[in-house]
């Protein structure tokens, strides 16, 4: 039996050497490698060293601790939301998504102006038309962005993770329970809204390695592993999977008509997705126990095939509801609101 500690909570889990590691990979991709505490009984010594070693090396390179003693236990950071966006006059809010941008403008809390366009080669819109009053810009990014040469505002700025944004725009209205907020598109992004805000942790679970693989290996290209979540639901990845399963090519659009079509080569793919999406809520049940589940973003837009994709979760044991977003604004909302409670906070 091994046990795993962080200052968040401790799992417990029976397993070789290789579910050992692949559990601490997933820990370092939901919660950042901070301090962790490895315990193992009646497994074999060697195992238990080599484990340690790995951890030591893996955790250590990026800037984490492994213990002898569990660590103090602390809630995590929280970013609060604001109580309402009525009465905070003209917002704007970006989402940065892999292939287009989402841009939404926000008067006293109602949506007056969208649009979207496609990212130029610095995946940049032209924002020089920002409208005139606005007090603020909120933008939401994919990881992959982060570092790029920004344009220059004359307002102020916020930047925020895609997934995070995603997690607030769907806690604009007080969630009960835990919710996890995986936002689908070329990639995967994720967040996590409780009622105290939105946890400010790495929630990479695109790098999530899971037990389902697809039949197309896909390297993940920030660990260099396969079987990872991102191999199962980013639309690129996905496309291919159909394309495996029915034999001819295939692209995401046209997985999306033929899960219309009851196709089986799309209902399998749809399958292999949400038993990658029940695993991973299963070990994030562990430290937010009750999790709800709620996916947004480009790929679920699609209808029958975010409802299909929702109800394969759903049959996996997952409680899996609707996004209270409209699906193509919810990163760029969340920009929004997490703009909003940073200035409510300072």
């Amino acid at each position: 039996m091994w046990e795993m500690s962080t200052a968040f909570g401790t799992f417990s889990f029976t397993g070789g050497v290789s579910d050992a590691i692949r559990n601490l990979m997933n820990l370092s991709s939901v919660f950042g490698c901070r301090e962790i505490c490895i315990s193992a009984s009646g497994l074999p010594k060697h195992q238990v060293q080599l484990v340690r070693q790995w951890a030591r090396w893996y955790w250590g390179n990026a800037g984490g601790t492994l213990q002898a003693t569990p660590p103090q236990r602390r809630q995590p950071t929280m970013h609060p939301l604001p109580s309402t966006l009525k009465g905070s006059g003209k917002l704007l809010g970006v989402n940065l998504g892999g292939s287009y941008v989402r841009i939404v403008l926000v008067e006293d809390g109602l949506i007056t102006q969208s649009k979207s366009v496609p990212a130029n080669v610095n995946g940049w819109p032209t924002l020089d038309d920002i409208p005139e009053g606005v007090r603020g810009v909120g933008i939401a990014y994919q990881e992959s962005r982060a570092g790029q040469v920004l344009p220059a505002f004359d307002v102020p700025v916020t930047f925020w993770a895609d997934g995070q944004a995603a997690a607030a725009a769907e806690a604009v209205k007080p969630v009960e329970r835990p919710t996890l907020v995986l936002k689908l598109g070329t990639s995967i992004a994720a967040g996590l809204a409780t009622h105290h805000g939105v946890c400010v942790m790495p929630f990479r679970l695109a790098r999530f390695t899971a037990l389902t693989e697809p039949p197309v290996p896909f390297t993940d290209p920030g660990t260099g592993t396969t079987g990872t979540l991102g191999g199962l639901l980013g639309a690129g990845q996905m496309a291919r999977t159909f394309t495996a399963l029915r034999g001819r090519p295939g692209t995401f659009l046209d997985l999306c008509q033929a899960a219309a079509n009851n196709d089986p080569a799309a209902e399998e793919t749809i399958c292999l997705a949400a038993h990658g999406i029940a695993e991973t809520t299963t070990f994030l049940n562990l430290f937010w126990p009750d999790l709800e589940l709620v996916m947004t973003g480009k790929n679920v837009e699609p209808e029958p095939f975010g409802e299909c994709l929702r109800e394969a979760v759903c049959r996996v044991g997952v409680p899996c509801k609707p996004p209270s977003a409209v699906v193509d604004l919810c990163a760029a909302i969340g920009a929004i609101v997490l703009m909003e409670g940073q200035a409510c906070r300072d």
